[in-house]
Protein backbone atom coordinates (compact mmCIF):
# COMPACT_ATOMS: atom_id res chain seq x y z
CA UNK A 1 0.00 0.00 0.00
CA UNK A 2 1.75 3.44 -0.76
CA UNK A 3 2.48 5.24 1.99
CA UNK A 4 0.30 8.19 1.10
CA UNK A 5 -3.04 6.42 0.94
CA UNK A 6 -2.41 4.15 4.06
CA UNK A 7 -2.31 7.56 6.09
CA UNK A 8 -5.80 8.80 4.53
CA UNK A 9 -7.10 5.60 5.90
CA UNK A 10 -5.71 6.26 9.28
CA UNK A 11 -7.42 9.61 9.70
CA UNK A 12 -10.98 8.55 7.84
CA UNK A 13 -10.47 5.35 10.53
CA UNK A 14 -9.69 8.40 13.07
CA UNK A 15 -12.74 10.55 12.17
CA UNK A 16 -15.33 8.37 11.05
CA UNK A 17 -16.98 8.33 15.17
CA UNK A 18 -17.63 12.11 14.52
CA UNK A 19 -20.06 11.25 10.92
CA UNK A 20 -24.01 10.50 12.06
CA UNK A 21 -25.32 7.26 11.28
CA UNK A 22 -27.12 6.60 8.09
CA UNK A 23 -31.10 7.39 7.90
CA UNK A 24 -33.33 5.83 6.24
CA UNK A 25 -33.40 5.97 2.43
CA UNK A 26 -36.95 5.14 1.70
CA UNK A 27 -38.68 8.02 3.21
CA UNK A 28 -40.45 10.68 2.13
CA UNK A 29 -37.81 13.70 2.69
CA UNK A 30 -38.37 17.35 1.93
CA UNK A 31 -36.13 20.33 2.65
CA UNK A 32 -36.84 23.94 3.32
CA UNK A 33 -34.29 26.34 3.48
CA UNK A 34 -33.67 29.70 5.00
CA UNK A 35 -30.35 32.14 4.59
CA UNK A 36 -28.24 30.19 6.43
CA UNK A 37 -29.66 26.68 6.77
CA UNK A 38 -30.70 23.54 4.56
CA UNK A 39 -33.55 21.99 6.67
CA UNK A 40 -34.36 18.11 5.37
CA UNK A 41 -37.07 16.51 6.89
CA UNK A 42 -38.87 13.29 7.20
CA UNK A 43 -42.65 13.11 7.25
CA UNK A 44 -45.05 15.25 9.60
CA UNK A 45 -41.85 17.19 10.73
CA UNK A 46 -42.44 20.23 8.86
CA UNK A 47 -43.41 22.66 11.69
CA UNK A 48 -40.20 20.80 14.02
CA UNK A 49 -38.32 21.79 10.66
CA UNK A 50 -39.45 25.38 10.42
CA UNK A 51 -38.64 25.80 13.90
CA UNK A 52 -35.65 24.54 13.90
CA UNK A 53 -34.82 26.62 10.73
CA UNK A 54 -35.93 30.07 12.68
CA UNK A 55 -33.93 28.83 15.86
CA UNK A 56 -30.76 28.02 13.90
CA UNK A 57 -31.07 31.97 12.01
CA UNK A 58 -31.29 33.50 14.99
CA UNK A 59 -28.80 31.30 17.22
CA UNK A 60 -26.33 32.17 13.67
CA UNK A 61 -26.40 35.69 14.21
CA UNK A 62 -25.55 35.64 18.03
CA UNK A 63 -22.23 33.19 17.44
CA UNK A 64 -21.18 35.18 14.85
CA UNK A 65 -21.13 37.98 17.78
CA UNK A 66 -19.87 36.52 20.54
CA UNK A 67 -18.25 33.10 19.30
CA UNK A 68 -16.69 33.24 16.51
CA UNK A 69 -16.51 33.79 12.13
CA UNK A 70 -19.23 32.15 11.21
CA UNK A 71 -18.77 29.11 8.52
CA UNK A 72 -18.72 29.30 4.86
CA UNK A 73 -21.57 28.27 3.29
CA UNK A 74 -25.32 26.91 4.23
CA UNK A 75 -25.37 24.79 7.13
CA UNK A 76 -27.27 20.79 6.33
CA UNK A 77 -29.59 20.18 9.24
CA UNK A 78 -31.79 16.88 9.14
CA UNK A 79 -34.78 16.16 11.49
CA UNK A 80 -35.13 12.66 11.68
CA UNK A 81 -37.85 10.47 13.49
CA UNK A 82 -36.53 7.00 13.19
CA UNK A 83 -34.71 6.40 15.91
CA UNK A 84 -36.81 6.85 19.62
CA UNK A 85 -33.33 8.34 21.07
CA UNK A 86 -33.28 12.04 22.12
CA UNK A 87 -29.90 13.46 20.81
CA UNK A 88 -28.48 15.20 18.09
CA UNK A 89 -24.98 15.13 16.41
CA UNK A 90 -22.84 17.96 14.50
CA UNK A 91 -20.21 17.24 11.96
CA UNK A 92 -17.87 19.16 9.41
CA UNK A 93 -17.16 16.57 6.89
CA UNK A 94 -17.70 16.59 4.39
CA UNK A 95 -19.67 19.89 4.76
CA UNK A 96 -21.16 21.49 7.87
CA UNK A 97 -23.85 19.31 8.88
CA UNK A 98 -26.08 18.80 11.99
CA UNK A 99 -28.76 15.92 12.71
CA UNK A 100 -31.71 16.27 15.24
CA UNK A 101 -33.46 13.13 16.87
CA UNK A 102 -37.28 14.22 16.91
CA UNK A 103 -37.74 12.92 20.39
CA UNK A 104 -38.00 15.31 23.60
CA UNK A 105 -35.72 14.58 26.21
CA UNK A 106 -38.62 14.44 29.10
CA UNK A 107 -36.99 11.30 30.24
CA UNK A 108 -33.54 12.29 30.50
CA UNK A 109 -32.53 13.73 33.46
CA UNK A 110 -29.46 16.21 32.60
CA UNK A 111 -31.59 17.41 29.59
CA UNK A 112 -35.13 17.42 31.19
CA UNK A 113 -34.33 21.50 32.32
CA UNK A 114 -35.73 22.97 29.09
CA UNK A 115 -39.05 25.18 27.66
CA UNK A 116 -38.42 24.69 24.02
CA UNK A 117 -36.31 21.53 22.93
CA UNK A 118 -35.81 21.77 19.78
CA UNK A 119 -34.26 25.11 20.44
CA UNK A 120 -31.93 23.12 23.34
CA UNK A 121 -30.41 20.99 20.85
CA UNK A 122 -30.00 22.96 17.84
CA UNK A 123 -27.89 25.85 20.01
CA UNK A 124 -26.10 23.02 21.40
CA UNK A 125 -25.36 21.69 17.84
CA UNK A 126 -24.73 24.74 16.39
CA UNK A 127 -22.12 26.21 18.73
CA UNK A 128 -20.11 22.51 17.64
CA UNK A 129 -20.26 23.69 14.09
CA UNK A 130 -18.97 27.52 14.75
CA UNK A 131 -16.30 26.12 16.75
CA UNK A 132 -15.38 23.17 14.92
CA UNK A 133 -15.38 24.71 11.31
CA UNK A 134 -13.02 27.36 12.78
CA UNK A 135 -9.45 27.77 11.28
CA UNK A 136 -6.57 29.59 10.94
CA UNK A 137 -4.29 30.83 8.28
CA UNK A 138 -2.75 27.51 7.79
CA UNK A 139 -5.84 25.97 7.00
CA UNK A 140 -7.58 27.70 5.40
CA UNK A 141 -4.56 27.36 2.75
CA UNK A 142 -4.99 23.73 3.07
CA UNK A 143 -8.66 23.12 2.55
CA UNK A 144 -8.19 26.30 -0.23
CA UNK A 145 -5.51 23.34 -2.12
CA UNK A 146 -7.13 20.32 -0.88
CA UNK A 147 -10.40 20.73 0.29
CA UNK A 148 -12.27 19.50 3.11
CA UNK A 149 -9.57 16.92 4.39
CA UNK A 150 -10.84 15.29 7.45
CA UNK A 151 -7.87 16.08 9.48
CA UNK A 152 -7.55 17.73 12.72
CA UNK A 153 -4.74 20.29 13.03
CA UNK A 154 -4.07 22.55 11.23
CA UNK A 155 -7.23 22.10 9.22
CA UNK A 156 -10.20 21.50 12.07
CA UNK A 157 -7.93 22.54 14.69
CA UNK A 158 -10.91 22.55 17.68
CA UNK A 159 -11.25 18.56 16.96
CA UNK A 160 -8.09 18.15 18.40
CA UNK A 161 -8.99 19.98 21.26
CA UNK A 162 -9.96 17.50 24.59
CA UNK A 163 -13.70 16.53 24.66
CA UNK A 164 -14.83 18.33 27.90
CA UNK A 165 -13.86 21.88 25.51
CA UNK A 166 -15.84 20.49 22.81
CA UNK A 167 -19.15 19.61 25.05
CA UNK A 168 -18.61 22.13 27.61
CA UNK A 169 -18.47 25.38 25.42
CA UNK A 170 -21.57 23.97 23.27
CA UNK A 171 -22.96 23.57 26.75
CA UNK A 172 -22.43 26.40 28.08
CA UNK A 173 -23.99 28.36 25.16
CA UNK A 174 -27.18 26.39 25.38
CA UNK A 175 -28.00 27.01 29.05
CA UNK A 176 -26.55 31.08 28.34
CA UNK A 177 -28.80 31.39 24.98
CA UNK A 178 -32.02 29.94 26.53
CA UNK A 179 -31.62 30.32 30.23
CA UNK A 180 -32.63 26.66 31.06
CA UNK A 181 -30.24 23.93 29.55
CA UNK A 182 -27.73 21.53 31.98
CA UNK A 183 -25.48 24.44 33.10
CA UNK A 184 -28.43 25.78 35.24
CA UNK A 185 -30.22 22.46 35.73
CA UNK A 186 -29.76 20.76 38.89
CA UNK A 187 -28.21 17.73 37.65
CA UNK A 188 -24.30 18.84 36.60
CA UNK A 189 -24.24 20.76 39.69
CA UNK A 190 -25.28 17.44 41.63
CA UNK A 191 -22.64 15.50 40.68
CA UNK A 192 -20.01 18.07 40.73
CA UNK A 193 -21.29 18.75 44.41
CA UNK A 194 -21.45 14.69 45.26
CA UNK A 195 -17.70 14.79 44.13
CA UNK A 196 -16.19 17.13 45.58
CA UNK A 197 -17.83 16.27 49.65
CA UNK A 198 -16.98 12.58 48.49
CA UNK A 199 -13.23 13.31 47.58
CA UNK A 200 -13.71 12.09 43.86
CA UNK A 201 -13.62 14.86 41.84
CA UNK A 202 -12.31 14.49 38.49
CA UNK A 203 -8.55 15.93 37.31
CA UNK A 204 -8.22 18.01 35.24
CA UNK A 205 -6.87 15.38 32.79
CA UNK A 206 -9.21 13.31 33.80
CA UNK A 207 -12.56 14.80 32.51
CA UNK A 208 -12.47 13.85 28.62
CA UNK A 209 -12.84 10.03 30.34
CA UNK A 210 -14.88 7.31 30.74
CA UNK A 211 -15.15 4.45 32.79
CA UNK A 212 -17.75 2.59 33.89
CA UNK A 213 -17.48 4.51 37.45
CA UNK A 214 -19.82 7.63 37.95
CA UNK A 215 -20.72 9.40 35.75
CA UNK A 216 -19.25 7.31 32.65
CA UNK A 217 -19.18 9.17 29.64
CA UNK A 218 -21.08 11.99 30.96
CA UNK A 219 -17.94 13.95 32.22
CA UNK A 220 -17.44 15.71 29.56
CA UNK A 221 -20.44 17.36 29.71
CA UNK A 222 -20.56 17.77 33.44
CA UNK A 223 -17.27 18.75 34.47
CA UNK A 224 -16.67 20.30 30.84
CA UNK A 225 -19.94 22.63 30.76
CA UNK A 226 -19.24 24.14 34.40
CA UNK A 227 -15.57 24.54 34.35
CA UNK A 228 -15.89 26.77 31.06
CA UNK A 229 -19.17 28.67 33.04
CA UNK A 230 -16.28 29.21 35.62
CA UNK A 231 -13.71 30.46 33.42
CA UNK A 232 -16.84 32.70 31.45
CA UNK A 233 -17.78 34.23 34.66
CA UNK A 234 -14.84 34.98 36.48
CA UNK A 235 -12.67 35.75 33.23
CA UNK A 236 -15.32 37.86 31.38
CA UNK A 237 -17.72 36.81 28.53
CA UNK A 238 -15.29 37.24 25.83
CA UNK A 239 -12.99 34.40 27.54
CA UNK A 240 -14.42 31.66 25.54
CA UNK A 241 -14.45 33.13 22.28
CA UNK A 242 -10.71 34.11 23.01
CA UNK A 243 -10.14 30.54 23.96
CA UNK A 244 -11.81 29.60 20.09
CA UNK A 245 -9.62 32.07 18.47
CA UNK A 246 -6.47 30.67 19.92
CA UNK A 247 -7.38 26.76 19.15
CA UNK A 248 -8.36 27.55 15.60
CA UNK A 249 -4.77 29.64 15.07
CA UNK A 250 -2.38 27.26 17.37
CA UNK A 251 0.71 26.47 16.19
CA UNK A 252 0.85 23.51 17.73
CA UNK A 253 -1.58 20.90 17.81
CA UNK A 254 -4.20 21.50 20.63
CA UNK A 255 -4.28 17.82 21.20
CA UNK A 256 -0.22 18.24 22.38
CA UNK A 257 -0.59 21.28 24.58
CA UNK A 258 -3.96 22.63 25.21
CA UNK A 259 -2.51 24.52 28.26
CA UNK A 260 -0.41 26.53 25.98
CA UNK A 261 -4.02 27.81 24.35
CA UNK A 262 -5.36 28.87 27.58
CA UNK A 263 -2.50 31.04 28.22
CA UNK A 264 -2.46 32.57 25.38
CA UNK A 265 -6.26 33.16 25.26
CA UNK A 266 -6.46 34.30 29.39
CA UNK A 267 -3.08 34.64 30.45
CA UNK A 268 -3.53 31.40 32.85
CA UNK A 269 -3.22 27.41 32.54
CA UNK A 270 -6.30 25.47 32.04
CA UNK A 271 -5.08 23.62 34.82
CA UNK A 272 -4.45 26.21 37.27
CA UNK A 273 -7.86 27.52 36.43
CA UNK A 274 -9.57 24.11 37.29
CA UNK A 275 -7.20 23.97 40.38
CA UNK A 276 -8.85 27.42 41.68
CA UNK A 277 -12.34 26.08 40.07
CA UNK A 278 -12.00 23.23 42.88
CA UNK A 279 -10.74 25.59 45.28
CA UNK A 280 -14.09 27.35 44.96
CA UNK A 281 -16.04 24.68 45.27
CA UNK A 282 -14.79 23.01 48.07
CA UNK A 283 -15.65 26.18 49.53
CA UNK A 284 -19.59 26.52 48.66
CA UNK A 285 -19.86 22.72 49.15
CA UNK A 286 -18.66 22.20 52.32
CA UNK A 287 -20.58 24.99 53.73
CA UNK A 288 -23.21 23.95 52.21
CA UNK A 289 -22.84 20.35 53.62
CA UNK A 290 -22.32 21.76 57.38
CA UNK A 291 -25.48 23.93 57.38
CA UNK A 292 -26.99 20.53 56.19
CA UNK A 293 -25.55 18.25 58.49
CA UNK A 294 -26.48 20.77 61.50
CA UNK A 295 -30.28 20.90 60.01
CA UNK A 296 -29.97 16.76 60.06
CA UNK A 297 -29.76 14.64 57.23
CA UNK A 298 -31.22 11.38 56.55
CA UNK A 299 -29.09 8.58 56.36
CA UNK A 300 -29.20 6.08 53.61
CA UNK A 301 -27.64 2.30 53.07
CA UNK A 302 -26.87 0.88 49.66
CA UNK A 303 -28.62 -2.17 48.98
CA UNK A 304 -27.91 -3.19 45.34
CA UNK A 305 -26.98 -1.84 42.05
CA UNK A 306 -22.99 -2.32 40.53
CA UNK A 307 -21.22 0.59 37.91
CA UNK A 308 -22.67 3.92 37.15
CA UNK A 309 -26.44 3.46 37.20
CA UNK A 310 -29.22 1.74 39.19
CA UNK A 311 -32.24 3.21 38.44
CA UNK A 312 -36.26 2.94 37.83
CA UNK A 313 -37.07 0.70 41.46
CA UNK A 314 -40.30 -0.59 41.37
CA UNK A 315 -41.56 -3.27 45.00
CA UNK A 316 -43.44 -6.11 43.52
CA UNK A 317 -46.28 -8.41 45.02
CA UNK A 318 -44.13 -10.89 46.54
CA UNK A 319 -41.74 -8.01 48.05
CA UNK A 320 -38.76 -8.49 45.60
CA UNK A 321 -37.45 -4.97 44.27
CA UNK A 322 -37.09 -4.90 40.48
CA UNK A 323 -35.14 -2.32 38.97
CA UNK A 324 -32.82 -1.26 36.07
CA UNK A 325 -28.91 -1.54 36.04
CA UNK A 326 -26.18 -0.41 33.86
CA UNK A 327 -22.42 -1.62 35.14
CA UNK A 328 -20.47 0.33 32.31
CA UNK A 329 -18.63 -3.29 31.16
CA UNK A 330 -21.68 -5.59 30.27
CA UNK A 331 -25.57 -4.79 28.56
CA UNK A 332 -28.20 -2.54 30.94
CA UNK A 333 -30.04 -5.41 32.39
CA UNK A 334 -33.74 -5.87 34.16
CA UNK A 335 -32.34 -7.40 37.43
CA UNK A 336 -34.49 -8.47 40.84
CA UNK A 337 -33.53 -8.04 44.47
CA UNK A 338 -34.64 -10.17 47.19
CA UNK A 339 -34.46 -7.71 50.32
CA UNK A 340 -34.98 -10.76 52.94
CA UNK A 341 -32.35 -12.63 51.43
CA UNK A 342 -30.19 -9.78 50.28
CA UNK A 343 -29.83 -12.21 46.70
CA UNK A 344 -29.69 -9.88 43.87
CA UNK A 345 -29.85 -11.17 40.28
CA UNK A 346 -30.16 -10.13 37.06
CA UNK A 347 -32.90 -11.42 34.67
CA UNK A 348 -33.17 -10.14 31.55
CA UNK A 349 -30.41 -7.89 28.77
CA UNK A 350 -31.74 -4.71 27.71
CA UNK A 351 -31.07 -2.98 25.37
CA UNK A 352 -32.10 0.74 26.58
CA UNK A 353 -32.85 1.84 30.25
CA UNK A 354 -36.41 2.40 31.16
CA UNK A 355 -38.89 1.75 33.95
CA UNK A 356 -40.27 -1.59 34.94
CA UNK A 357 -43.54 -2.63 36.07
CA UNK A 358 -44.95 -5.73 37.86
CA UNK A 359 -47.90 -7.56 37.05
CA UNK A 360 -50.16 -8.96 39.55
CA UNK A 361 -48.94 -12.54 38.92
CA UNK A 362 -45.32 -11.66 39.39
CA UNK A 363 -43.92 -11.21 36.12
CA UNK A 364 -43.13 -7.49 34.92
CA UNK A 365 -43.25 -5.41 31.91
CA UNK A 366 -40.80 -3.01 30.19
CA UNK A 367 -39.90 -1.13 27.46
CA UNK A 368 -36.61 -1.04 25.08
CA UNK A 369 -36.00 -0.02 21.82
CA UNK A 370 -34.68 -2.76 18.84
CA UNK A 371 -33.73 -2.08 15.18
CA UNK A 372 -37.62 -2.59 13.07
CA UNK A 373 -34.83 -2.49 9.91
CA UNK A 374 -31.41 -1.22 9.55
CA UNK A 375 -32.86 2.53 9.18
CA UNK A 376 -35.19 2.14 12.33
CA UNK A 377 -35.02 1.98 16.06
CA UNK A 378 -38.01 2.40 17.89
CA UNK A 379 -39.24 1.18 21.36
CA UNK A 380 -41.48 -1.68 22.28
CA UNK A 381 -43.06 -3.45 24.99
CA UNK A 382 -41.66 -6.60 26.79
CA UNK A 383 -43.28 -9.11 29.02
CA UNK A 384 -40.21 -10.21 31.46
CA UNK A 385 -40.63 -13.09 33.49
CA UNK A 386 -38.66 -13.80 36.85
CA UNK A 387 -36.94 -16.60 35.42
CA UNK A 388 -35.23 -14.28 32.93
CA UNK A 389 -37.94 -15.61 29.84
CA UNK A 390 -39.16 -12.62 27.70
CA UNK A 391 -42.16 -11.84 25.63
CA UNK A 392 -42.13 -9.13 23.06
CA UNK A 393 -45.90 -7.43 22.86
CA UNK A 394 -45.84 -4.93 20.38
CA UNK A 395 -43.73 -3.66 17.48
CA UNK A 396 -43.14 -0.49 16.05
CA UNK A 397 -45.49 0.77 18.57
CA UNK A 398 -43.10 3.53 19.80
CA UNK A 399 -44.39 2.74 23.49
CA UNK A 400 -42.37 3.47 26.35
CA UNK A 401 -42.18 4.47 30.15
CA UNK A 402 -45.10 1.38 31.24
CA UNK A 403 -46.98 1.58 34.47
CA UNK A 404 -49.53 -1.62 34.99
CA UNK A 405 -53.12 -0.97 36.42
CA UNK A 406 -53.90 -3.20 39.25
CA UNK A 407 -55.89 -5.73 37.87
CA UNK A 408 -52.99 -6.02 35.30
CA UNK A 409 -55.43 -5.76 32.17
CA UNK A 410 -53.60 -2.91 30.88
CA UNK A 411 -50.60 -0.45 30.59
CA UNK A 412 -50.31 3.17 30.82
CA UNK A 413 -47.55 4.27 28.85
CA UNK A 414 -45.95 6.71 26.72
CA UNK A 415 -46.22 6.83 22.91
CA UNK A 416 -43.60 9.14 21.13
CA UNK A 417 -43.81 10.48 17.46
CA UNK A 418 -43.57 13.67 15.14
CA UNK A 419 -41.85 15.65 17.50
CA UNK A 420 -43.55 15.17 20.81
CA UNK A 421 -45.75 12.32 22.77
CA UNK A 422 -48.69 11.00 24.57
CA UNK A 423 -50.06 8.89 26.98
CA UNK A 424 -51.90 5.67 25.39
CA UNK A 425 -53.37 2.61 27.12
CA UNK A 426 -52.53 -1.17 26.24
CA UNK A 427 -54.89 -3.37 26.44
CA UNK A 428 -52.76 -6.75 27.33
CA UNK A 429 -55.57 -9.18 26.13
CA UNK A 430 -56.41 -7.67 22.75
CA UNK A 431 -52.94 -6.19 22.82
CA UNK A 432 -54.50 -2.84 21.12
CA UNK A 433 -53.50 0.59 21.82
CA UNK A 434 -55.61 3.21 22.72
CA UNK A 435 -54.95 7.25 22.61
CA UNK A 436 -55.47 8.81 25.87
CA UNK A 437 -54.75 12.66 24.24
CA UNK A 438 -54.12 14.34 21.41
CA UNK A 439 -50.64 14.81 20.78
CA UNK A 440 -49.86 18.50 21.20
CA UNK A 441 -46.23 20.02 20.24
CA UNK A 442 -45.46 22.10 23.36
CA UNK A 443 -46.63 19.68 25.55
CA UNK A 444 -44.67 16.26 26.50
CA UNK A 445 -45.30 13.47 29.23
CA UNK A 446 -43.16 11.10 31.36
Amino acid sequence: MPKRLAVVMVLLVGVTGLLPAQVAPDAEWRTLESEHFRVTYGPGLEPLAARAAAVGETTYERLSRDLARPPRGKVDVLVTDFADFSNGSATVFPSNRIVLYARPPVDELSLSHFEDWIELVMIHELTHVFHTDLTGPVGRAVRGVFGRVPLPWPVFPAIGGPKWSLEGLATVFESAYTGAGRVHGSYHEMVVRTAILEDAFESIDRMSGTSPAWPGQSRVYIYGSKFLDYVARTRGPEALAEVVEKTATALVPPSLSFDRIGKRALGESFTDLHAEWRRELEATYRRLADSLRAEGLTSSERVAGAGYLAGFPRVGPNGWVAYVSSDGKNSPAARVFDPETGVDRRLARRNSIGPVSWLPDGRMITAQTEFLDPYRIVSDLYRVGTDGSEERLTRGARLDQPDVSPDGRHVVAVEVGEGTNRLVIFDLEAREVRPLMTALPGVHWV
